[in-house]
């Protein structure tokens, strides 16, 4: 199976995600199962990978881990990237849509908290 040329990348912890700090429940294969196989087997990784990360990586065709985490940044940068708006701007919204919106500056703020992790990841890589 080509899943299994695939080697772990070591030092890493293992239900973590690589990308983002998340507990991870999948593996990201580097460079992606669907795109032409590497040369060499050195050229192929698998690392820790929660379910977020791994869709919006999906089968994209970035070779390296480094690559992989910039493109995954700015997907996550084009859909988090907005500052979210403070619960005091909500004081004049009604109930329903300050909950509404409370929720949604709660997922922002733990969204660009991933944002940061990653920005510091590749950095390591």
């Amino acid at each position: 199976m080509l899943n299994s040329t695939y080697r772990p990348l070591y030092g890493v912890e293992p239900f973590v995600c690589f990308y983002c700090g998340e507990r991870a429940g999948t593996v990201d294969h580097v460079p992606p199962i669907s795109v032409a196989p590497p040369i060499t087997e050195m050229d192929r990784v698998k690392v820790p990978c929660c379910s977020n990360c791994n869709c919006r990586l999906g089968n994209s065709l970035q070779p390296s881990l480094k690559a992989r985490a910039e493109h995954l940044l700015s997907k996550v940068e084009e859909e988090w990237g907005v500052p979210p708006a403070s619960k005091r701007e909500l004081r004049g919204y009604g109930p329903n849509l300050r909950a509404y919106i409370s929720a949604d500056i709660d997922a922002k703020k733990t969204n660009l908290r991933r944002l940061q992790r990653l920005k510091e990841r590749i950095l390591c890589i």
